[in-house]
């Protein structure tokens, strides 16, 4: 049975900038545990999780975030081991004068909370130091 995992937060930075930070790979490193270990072409990457002491390789399917009339969403899938068919997306609104970062999860797992509350404090220390430094 599926469940959804659903967080957010406000980030000190333009929705813009962040959505940009989103399209690397390197956003990945955010995900507490998360290692890539291969680009596999397009925006396919193969990575290892660390999660309950065990090493789950896992692939990602990531989408550049797509710009709507109100907010950027970038979309993703990942699969393989406890995650198989889990479907994420990043939705980023202004909100302020920033933005609020929402981290939504469809999928088999239900301990994902901390792990995405986590990834979007690594967003959003990256993007208001760009927004800091600009």
């Amino acid at each position: 049975m599926a469940s959804t995992v659903q967080v957010s937060r406000d980030l000190a930075a333009d929705p813009t900038g962040a959505a940009l930070l989103l399209t690397s790979a390197d956003a990945l490193r955010w995900w507490p545990g998360l290692k890539v270990d291969a680009r596999e072409g397009g925006h396919t990457l193969a990575v290892t999780v660390a999660s309950r002491r065990t090493l789950e390789r896992l692939h990602i399917e990531a989408l550049p975030p797509r710009r709507t009339p109100t907010s950027f969403v970038a979309r993703f899938q990942v699969s393989g081991g406890s995650y198989d068919r889990t479907d994420g997306a990043v939705t980023l609104v202004r909100h302020g004068d920033g933005t609020r970062a929402t981290l939504a999860l469809d999928g088999p797992r239900e301990d994902l909370a901390v792990p995405a509350r986590r990834f979007l404090d690594g967003l959003a220390k990256a993007a208001e130091s760009r927004a800091a430094a600009s």
